[in-house]
């Protein structure tokens, strides 16, 4: 799966305690900006799109939301992944009026357009898995995550 190829055990949060989205993304960027991964100009290149092309998505049950941004805030592509120990709220993908409640997020930082035109497909595809979604919602550690992900055939 590719998922596998993009992630790391220590860009994993697991049941995080944030007061909103912008705690989240300021959380998720200073261990992104500690290991390399993303310029200085990530965490405003996330805040910005989400502001024009919001990432939530309320599938049955869970929300999630795939915040991203462009490539040329990206030094080493990865993705850092955040299961939240109380919902947040995001905008709705779909309709940036509605409201979504998140518990789960996937931040991309994919330094090709093609990567992460294809992740966000994967995603996609994994995220309407209840199945799934549900283990990721529980999991205590990275190593749990890596072998629901590693299980998962799409």
């Amino acid at each position: 799966m590719e998922i596998l190829k993009f992630t790391k055990p220590e860009l994993f949060f697991l049941d995080l305690k944030v007061k909103d989205k912008f705690d989240l993304f300021q959380r998720m960027f200073e261990k992104l900006r500690e290991g390399g991964f993303v310029k200085e100009s990530f965490i405003t290149g996330i805040i910005e799109r989400e502001k024009n092309y919001p990432t939530g998505l309320q599938l049955s049950g869970y929300g999630c939301a795939i915040p991203h941004t462009d490539i040329e805030h990206v030094i080493r592509p990865t993705i850092a992944i955040a299961t939240l120990n109380q919902e947040i709220e995001f905008q709705s993908m779909g309709d940036p009026k509605s409201k979504v409640n998140v518990n789960v997020v996937f931040m991309l930082a994919l330094s090709q357009k093609q990567d992460q035109l294809e992740m966000l497909k994967e995603l996609a595809l994994m995220m309407q898995n209840q199945v799934i979604m549900k283990k990721i919602m529980v999991t205590k550690t990275s190593g749990e995550f890596i072998e629901i992900i590693k299980n998962v055939s799409i």
